[in-house]
């Protein structure tokens, strides 16, 4: 068994594809740029890879650096950490669908699964460790773009439906079908899917559906253009809770639970309408509008007859009008990008369990200036500046932060698909409403009240990036970054001192990432690899007790590796592995528990097509049914993550003219 891991670990796959730096990315500048000018780590996934890894978290699993962890095999509650969080990562990320912020105001962050179906997703840009400039607040570990399709990519008035079944073990069903149209200047895309599944723990399950419709006019780089997609996500869910790892050595199933009654469910509406006015190829104004509404609920039993409910929902606005230009100035060829964001969230609270319901409302604003400048044909200095006001409006208090973010860096573009680029960016996150909530407890009375910590300061993140990306040869191909993030008052939940949340002070994390690929057999065999080594430690303060102690939740090392042998024309075959090392418990600031022990995971997969009439994928994740765990929380608590699972999904296009 030992030599197959060690076989599948050099010879394994994964969905997506090696960057190639001539190729156009978004993210970095809000407008379409060749990421040979970037100074900075971005990965794009495209749309087909991301049908192959059947959903968005998936995919994000074998990005380098980037650690996915989930409560439930059901996906829904999810954190993505880019920077070596750890249980703070979804707090320091930013989540874009077509440019517009999906965080939650509370500590969610983000929720993974209220996104678009895969099947009408283009392409995601992940942006490790900028994005504060052209994005905000929250993007200290990074940003990730979601980016619909706009077009069908078919002939003019060609029609295409495209229906989609899968199963998968523990009871998964899906269904979806796609209709889109494409006439000269406007088209059409609507996608719903349904989904169904028990789950691999018990009261792990989930039911949900997903509509997605674009409609659109014009072409963005040619005079006038609009599009105006609406979405809609209904997700209703199991809350299997935690096992203690005293259950498991007592010989209880890691599919079991302790919490069987807990559920949630949640649902949300969305509205984004994109104007844009291309003067020329070299001036353009762009304004997004978008409105989104999120209702929420979660039934919540603790146990000896104490249970809660909470229902709230959400409504939030935003509006991000820029103008791009493209001049020589000084003899430079100047990209600048100036522009404005104004996001509005207000929250009512329906039922806050034993608490007094507390509604409030979050606004931030800000202004930016990006400028790329061509200083010599093949060298580009990257330059941006932002101020952002953050304001929470409780009943009786206001919260509010004044703040800047910035970034200068420098590419070096020495190969037609190689690059050298050295950044430093400043950014930052604010306390978000759990955060700045304190809730006290009167043993005599047994009366709960609440009340607002004005004390906690945003935390400023501060990191340095120096990278190359080589092509070797024309099948070989390697990249490494060096990276350094220094945080002042980092936001953390504390439960040894006063069970609140507070900053901790010159926090660090150091490491590197080197990634590697490959395409040998006249491009046939696809091999690549990466590896992420961290050091993540608590910074010298004497007032902490925990001073240089290892961050909580933060995997020190990982490793990813993958193969795709398209066998037959018809026939590819994959596999993939993570690899994961341990971890410090979440919440264990004294180190104090054992780690979370490493594991391997590797799944295998493979793709037939039928000529134009039948895609059939299949595979199989976590083939050595390894038992793990994501999470592990101070208190010996964990979430068992999944077991051994089968898939298999059946495609129909049909193309009509």
């Amino acid at each position: 068994m030992s030599v197959l891991r060690t076989v599948l670990i050099v010879f394994s796959a994964f969905l997506f594809t090696q960057n190639l730096i001539a190729q156009e990315v978004e993210t970095p500048f809000r407008v379409g740029s060749e990421l040979y000018t970037v100074a900075a780590h971005i990965t794009v996934i495209s749309g087909e890879e991301l049908e192959k890894a059947s959903s968005v978290i998936e995919a994000l699993k074998g990005i380098p650096g980037v650690q996915v962890r989930s409560y439930a095999d059901n996906g829904v509650n999810t954190i993505v950490d880019l920077g070596g969080f750890g249980e703070t990562g979804n707090l320091n990320v930013v989540l874009l669908v077509d440019g517009i912020p999906q965080n939650t105001p509370d500590l969610a962050g983000i929720i993974w699964t209220d996104l678009p179906p895969v099947s009408s997703i283009e392409r995601i840009e992940i942006l490790k460790g900028q994005g504060g400039v052209l994005y905000g607040d929250h993007t200290t570990g990074g940003v990730v773009n979601v980016i619909t399709k706009n077009r069908t990519g078919l002939s003019s008035s060609a029609l295409s439906i495209i229906p989609r079944v899968e199963i998968q073990s523990f009871g998964y069903k899906r269904g979806e079908v796609t209709v889109s149209k494409q006439f000269d200047e406007f088209f059409f895309g609507l996608t719903h899917s349904e989904r169904k599944q028990d789950g691999y723990r018990e009261n792990g399950g989930d039911r949900g559906q997903d509509t997605q419709l674009n409609l659109g006019m014009g072409n963005p780089n040619k005079g006038f253009s609009v599009s105006l997609k609406l979405g809609r996500n209904d997700d209703e869910y199991g809350l299997p809770g935690t096992l203690s790892q005293e259950d498991l050595d007592a010989g209880r199933s890691p599919r079991e639970t302790n919490e069987p009654e807990n559920r949630a469910t949640r649902n949300s509406t969305q509205a984004t309408l994109v104007t844009t006015y291309s003067f020329n190829s070299n001036q353009q104004i762009k304004v997004n509008v978008s409105v989104k509404e999120r209702d929420s609920f979660l039934h919540y039993d603790w146990g000896s007859g104490f249970v809660t409910d909470f229902d709230y929902s959400d409504k939030t606005q935003s509006v991000s009008p820029q103008y791009h230009i493209v001049q020589r100035v000084l003899g430079l060829e100047n990209s600048i990008t100036i522009g404005a964001d104004f996001l509005n969230t207000d929250r009512s609270v329906q039922e806050n369990g034993t608490l007094e319901p507390m509604d409030f409302s979050r606004k931030e604003k800000g202004t930016f200036v990006s400028n790329s400048i061509q200083v010599m044909p093949n060298v580009f200095l990257n330059l941006g500046l932002r101020r952002s006001q953050v304001r929470y409006n409780f009943k009786d208090e206001t919260v509010q932060h004044d703040l800047s973010a910035g970034n200068v860096g420098v590419a070096f573009r020495f190969k037609p698909q190689s690059r050298l680029y050295l950044a430093y960016d400043r950014s930052f996150r604010t306390p978000v409403s759990d955060e700045l909530t304190t809730v006290e407890f009167n043993p005599e009375t047994y009366e709960v009240s609440t009340s607002i910590n004005q004390s906690l300061k945003p935390q400023i993140t501060k990191t340095l990036q120096l990278g190359l990306q080589h092509q070797i040869s024309r099948e070989l191909s390697a990249g490494v970054m060096i990276f350094q993030i220094k945080n002042e008052n980092e936001l953390f939940f504390d439960p040894i001192n006063g069970f609140s949340n507070r900053n901790r002070d010159n926090t660090t994390r150091q490491g590197i990432t080197i990634e590697a690929a490959a395409r040998i057999l006249n491009e046939r065999l696809n091999l690549w690899g990466n590896t992420t080594l961290m050091r993540a430690r608590l910074g010298a303060d004497a007032s902490d007790p925990f001073e240089g102690n290892q961050i909580p939740g933060a995997t020190l090392r990982s490793a990813n590796a993958g193969m795709n042998l398209q066998a037959t024309k018809s026939l590819l075959l994959s596999a993939v592995t993570h690899w994961r090392g341990k971890y410090t418990s979440f919440s264990d600031w004294g180190n104090t528990l054992p780690e979370a022990p490493n594991y391997l995971v590797v799944d295998l997969g493979t793709t037939w097509k039928a000529r134009n009439w039948l895609i059939m994928r299949g595979g199989i994740d976590n083939l050595f049914n390894r038992r793990n765990t994501d999470f592990t929380f101070y208190g010996n608590q964990q979430y068992p993550s999944t077991g051994r699972r089968f898939r298999l999904q059946f495609e129909t296009p049909v193309h009509r003219h």
